[in-house]
């Protein structure tokens, strides 16, 4: 008689947990996998969605680029069955400025953009308003009757985190 291997699918399962808010995002992974029915699980291969990989069980990984990313976990068991799960983490990372410490208005011209490859998807708060364009947009355009330091409120915010960000400029 003839035996026939059958690869039973397991259902491996994890969570993670993260300190959001922060410049790059730390995150720790843990295999929650409780499927033995195939044997206990002898290899793991986590892909981050961010081109890193790991096969620890539990893995701390740090994400360095904005998400969302899409976590994978494949378990192999003693009993060669395998099993995959995926999920995703949404980016919860302090929120970027993007301006220089200090800028000139060149001769010949009475305004500067400030903040010019801001993130228009966050929330801007600048102060104070005098020779601002507007307080309360990413890029507003500055017109200081004298030199003038600016600080900038930037935010973040989802359902579960607001992260927040302040920078200065002066002009």
């Amino acid at each position: 008689f003839k035996i026939n291997r059958v690869n039973i699918p397991i259902n491996p399962n994890f969570n993670f947990s993260f300190q959001p808010c922060t410049e790059e995002l730390p995150v720790l992974f843990s295999d929650l996998t409780t499927d033995f029915s195939q044997g206990p699980i002898q290899l793991w291969f986590w892909s981050f969605g961010d081109g890193s990989f790991s096969n620890l069980q539990n893995p701390n990984h740090n994400y360095t680029t904005n998400g969302p990313h899409i976590v994978e976990l494949n378990v192999l068991s003693t009993q060669g069955c395998s099993g995959t799960i995926r999920d995703t983490i949404q980016d919860f990372s302090l929120p970027v400025i993007n301006s220089n410490d200090s800028v000139g208005i060149c001769q010949g011209q009475t305004t500067i953009v400030l903040n010019q490859n801001g993130d228009p998807t966050l929330n801007y708060q600048w102060a104070p308003a005098s020779g601002l364009s507007a307080t309360n947009i990413f890029n507003p355009t500055a017109n200081p009757s004298q030199p003038t330091l600016y600080t900038v409120t930037v935010s973040s915010s989802n359902a579960a985190f607001n992260c927040i960000n302040v920078d200065t400029v002066f002009v």
